[in-house]
């Protein structure tokens, strides 16, 4: 590709960026999840493919708030999404309850994420995090997919103490698969799962998926430009070209790291690796 080709290609990165940063600016916040504190009951969700042994269903405490309760192993409800983004953020967070039962194993609560390492891809990766009563250190690990048997992913374990209090986790998605998986360049999310493990009870509530752009560095960029001038439209103005800016150089940088990836991959191919 000669110079001109690239720089053709980079104007029309700028002014997909221009487009995306503007759309972005009306919605910095996307919360994928519905009915993710369990307020509508089960709207929104779906039965998972292996129930759990002893129910699946809503409890109301006394409080009168919702949420979801596993009774021994198995599924609780999952949720499918429209195939989206992954990047440039998105931060899942849940709540959960571990009820342990006298002389019975202390129980897990699991969730799993599962997403796909490119659009359309036909194989899904999974985030999957489990929580639990043991006095252990938290850990992670990073499955490759083995073909034909099961697919990669990256595996988290929070261990939290003490039983019967809800406890509420917290993951970076985005920034987990990056780390984790460098050369997916556009990763996007297909579902979740709830699921409980060994025994007793496991309650699920504010379950949330939330996709953030780059709209709160344009709110900082306007606050601190109102303070500063005083004048609402030059305060617009600035912000708009700074939006523009700020947003073809985060497009340009992705497309710029994905095809160096594509070259090193081409370069390995070529020499026989």
């Amino acid at each position: 590709m000669d110079r001109i080709s690239k720089m053709a290609l980079l104007l029309l990165v700028i002014i997909l960026s221009l487009l995306g940063t503007f759309l972005s600016f009306k919605s910095s916040n996307v919360e994928l999840v519905a009915n993710g504190s369990f307020e509508d009951g089960k709207q929104g969700w779906l039965p998972a493919p292996h129930p759990a042994k002893g129910g699946v269903d809503i409890f109301r405490n006394i409080t009168g708030s919702h949420s979801l309760r596993l009774i021994g192993t198995g599924d609780g409800l999952l949720q499918r999404f429209n195939q989206t983004d992954i990047y440039p953020r998105m931060q899942l967070g849940f709540d959960t309850f571990l009820n342990a039962t006298p002389g019975q194993i202390l129980p897990e609560a699991l969730f799993h994420l599962y997403f796909v390492p490119e659009p359309n891809a036909p194989v899904a990766y999974y985030v999957d995090i489990t929580v639990t009563l043991l006095n252990n250190e938290d850990l992670g690990a990073v499955f490759e997919p083995n073909p034909g048997v099961d697919t990669g992913g990256i595996y988290l374990r929070f261990n939290r103490e003490p039983p019967n209090t809800w406890i509420h986790i917290s993951v970076d998605v985005s920034a987990l698969i990056e780390r984790n998986f460098p050369d997916f360049y556009e990763p996007q999310v297909k579902r979740i799962m709830l699921e409980s493990a060994e025994e007793g009870k496991v309650y699920f509530d504010n379950i949330s998926l939330n996709s953030t752009n780059y709209g709160y560095l344009q709110s900082v960029w306007l606050v601190s430009n109102s303070i500063a001038n005083g004048t609402l439209t030059k305060t617009i103005a600035q912000l708009l070209s700074f939006s523009v800016i700020g947003g073809a150089c985060v497009q340009a940088y992705h497309w710029l790291k994905h095809r160096g990836k594509e070259e090193g991959r081409s370069k390995r191919k070529k020499e026989g690796r």
